[in-house]
């Protein structure tokens, strides 16, 4: 599909959704991109503390909300490995020069 054909079809079908606005739960008729659009205005951050002589991790943190974003949140008893690494390779990009707003083509490199 064309990337139009995919926004087009991501717009239809609305349906009630529960969507999460900081203390009130909204409850609205919307599509799938409407979802997205409003899941998209919210700043997600993460924190790890590592010990600088052993590089164990001591704690991090991250999220906005438990009940609505539970995936960023550390009472998650499983984790992707990608959640830890994604932190400490953002870091690495950003002290090599890297801008936080790069865009890099998904596209396979050979």
């Amino acid at each position: 599909m064309s990337d139009d054909e995919i926004l087009k079809r991501l717009d239809e079908n609305e349906r009630t959704m529960n969507l999460f606005n900081y203390g009130e739960d909204l409850v609205v008729e919307a599509s799938t991109l409407d979802s997205i659009k409003h899941n998209a205005k919210f700043l997600n951050a993460g924190f790890i503390a590592v010990e600088p002589e052993t590089g164990a991790a001591r704690t991090k943190e991250g999220g906005i909300d438990l009940e609505n974003f539970k995936d960023h949140h550390e009472k998650q008893s499983k984790r992707r490995v990608g959640y830890t690494l994604r932190q400490i390779l953002y870091t690495a990009a950003l002290e090599n020069g890297i801008a936080p707003c790069t865009d890099f083509s998904r596209t396979e490199v050979t």
